[in-house]
């Protein structure tokens, strides 16, 4: 797999990348076993390393890629050094670009906003709070309910939240969730 590229044609980190069948193993109550993470195969969430300078409903400035099976997948360690890990080797299956990574499927105290986030990025609206209470994207607001967690990545300054909308993983379109970005206090 190639490493995608960003808005400015410059290469993604690897935020983590995540061995679904290791995930699920560990944890029967994840959101997979309802039908919301597959039980194979790996997600591979890249992101700008200008991410911090992106608007939520940006979509070049984050990537996820469901590869299946035992595909390969990118493994880019902390220093930045870039390797390559087949899944079924003994070597860890939660492999991340950033030191001190938690990866979860626990919720998060501002779930509920960024669902709104995700309907209204998903639809190239920028999120905020007059747009919530204004009438005229209502639809909208109706809609973030729609959205479920799929993952909650968090590094010491900032909580990662993959969601994905509900038609999409039982088509098998993980590539169609969004990365929601909340700064840690």
């Amino acid at each position: 797999m190639q490493t995608p590229l960003d808005k400015q044609s410059r290469p993604m980190k690897l935020l983590a990348a995540v061995d679904l069948h290791d995930l699920a193993l560990r944890n029967s109550s994840l959101p997979g076993s309802s039908g919301y993470l597959p039980q194979h195969g790996i997600i591979n969430v890249f992101v700008s390393h200008y991410i911090e300078q992106c608007q939520s409903k940006d979509r070049t400035c984050f990537k996820i890629i469901w590869t299946h099976g035992n595909a390969l997948a990118p493994h880019v360690t902390p220093t930045g050094e870039e390797t390559t890990a087949a899944s079924s080797q003994p070597t860890p299956r939660i492999m991340t670009g950033i030191s001190n990574l938690s990866i979860t499927t626990d919720t998060h105290p501002r779930i509920e906003e960024a669902k709104a986030i995700c309907a209204f990025s998903s639809n190239g609206i920028t999120y905020n709070e007059a747009r919530a209470n204004d009438d005229c994207y209502s639809h909208l607001i109706a809609q973030a309910h729609k959205w479920r967690l799929l993952l909650r990545i968090s590094d010491e300054q900032t909580d990662y939240l993959i969601l994905i909308h509900e038609d999409d993983p039982a088509q098998e379109q993980l590539e169609k969730a969004w990365l929601v970005r909340f700064k840690r206090e």
